[in-house]
């Protein structure tokens, strides 16, 4: 019955927070045909248990049904109110935008089908075959300060080859030189195979871009720079892969990759292998909380690093992970794919037809980036 939910969770809390949030959230989406047996979910439950986690998903999960749920404006006020006293307001609007906007999936509660130990162990396995196989001595890396790096370079850590872990600043700001040099350093502590060096790029990158012509267009004149720095990392990257007979390791999860293609062709996205390509962003985080990767570093806006303005990947993009997430899969589980029909769009709401509209445009521009380079026939007849 609805009305044993919050007791059933408030039960399932003292034994495991992720069993009695994953109970949570199913049982609210089972109710969202029923907006009437919301309510009654809403009159049951204890403010005392509400944690940051458990508004999150309640809100998450009873979002699309919001307009016709007459308590809802009310519940709303009152977690907003309590997130803002639990993190602050910056952090409880950021968190809330996915509730506010559209009726998201939490997708992180969404991939708990991983075993994420089972994930580590598949993809350290992989690392020590690909570096078999390519007869080489080790692994080479940049380190940036996000998740991204940070899963990649803990994951070949773990492979007891040499690891090369390199931060390569251009004009960088100090939060992310302290999150990758913190990083380093705890790799270092509990991996004798790794060893580090610092690039700094920044007068490199300055004389280059001093020398070349610009032209009106502001936007795209720091795009060509912003493209500049990730390819100036490629090449100190190969350096050392060549100095040392290593490998390159790329740090691209599958919605940069193969969703939107958020990468520079030959910068970050030149390397010799792909060992988290086939995770969402939401999964590569929770790899990293998995295997101890720091909160500060799991918790991070999300950012290229390619910007003197500090903008994230979220700002150039006009979309969060969550949303690009729901919309690749969105596509992948439509039988039409990409052909969809109007009915399927129309039955979308305002939010998530322009976020799929934004999947779908970096997806179509940027398959140059995705597929092998196209070779000229050459009829031998």
């Amino acid at each position: 019955m609805v009305t044993e939910i919050f007791p059933n969770y408030v039960s399932l809390l003292k034994k495991s927070e992720e069993e009695a949030l994953v109970y949570l959230y199913e049982s609210l989406i089972k109710l969202l045909n029923t907006p009437s047996e919301c309510e009654i979910f809403l009159e049951t439950i204890s403010t005392e248990h509400l944690s940051t986690n458990c508004i999150t998903h309640v809100l998450n999960a009873l979002a699309p049904r919001r307009e016709e749920i007459k308590n809802w404006n009310p519940f709303y006020q009152f977690c907003k109110g309590k997130l803002i006293s639990l993190m602050g307001e910056e952090k409880t609007l950021d968190l809330l935008k996915v509730a506010e906007v559209t009726p998201y999936k939490k997708l992180e509660m969404m991939k708990k089908t991983l075993d994420y130990s089972k994930v580590e162990t598949r993809i350290v396995n992989w690392l020590k075959e690909q570096a078999k196989q390519s007869k080489v001595n080790g692994f080479v890396i940049g380190v940036s300060g996000g998740v991204d790096s940070a899963v990649v370079s803990t994951l070949a850590a773990k492979t007891g080859l040499p690891l090369y872990a390199i931060q390569m600043p251009i004009h960088q700001r100090a939060d992310e030189v302290n999150r990758a040099t913190a990083h380093i350093y705890w790799l270092m502590e509990n991996f004798p195979n790794v060893s580090t060096d610092i690039s700094d790029l920044t007068e490199a990158f300055d004389t280059y871009i001093k020398e070349k012509k610009k032209i009106e267009d502001k936007e795209r004149q720091h795009l060509a720079e912003a493209n500049v720095r990730s390819r100036l990392r490629m090449i100190d990257l190969y350096y050392y892969a060549n100095l040392y007979n290593y490998l390159v390791l790329g740090t691209g999860n599958k919605v940069e990759d193969f969703g939107i293609g958020f990468f520079t062709k030959w910068g970050d996205g030149g390397v010799d292998l792909s060992p988290i390509g086939q995770l969402m962003k939401s999964e590569v985080r929770a790899l990293g909380k998995h295997m101890g990767v720091s909160k500060d570093i799991v918790e991070a806006k999300p950012t290229d690093g390619l910007w003197d303005d500090g903008r994230g990947d979220e700002d150039q993009i006009m979309a969060s992970y969550d949303e690009l997430e729901w919309a690749m899969d969105w596509i992948d589980e439509n039988p039409l794919k990409f052909a969809f029909s109007p009915d399927q769009f129309n039955a979308l709401t305002k939010r998530q037809q322009e976020v799929l509209h934004i999947y779908i445009k970096r997806h179509e521009a940027t398959q140059h980036k995705m597929n092998a380079i196209p070779v000229c026939d050459i009829d031998r007849s």
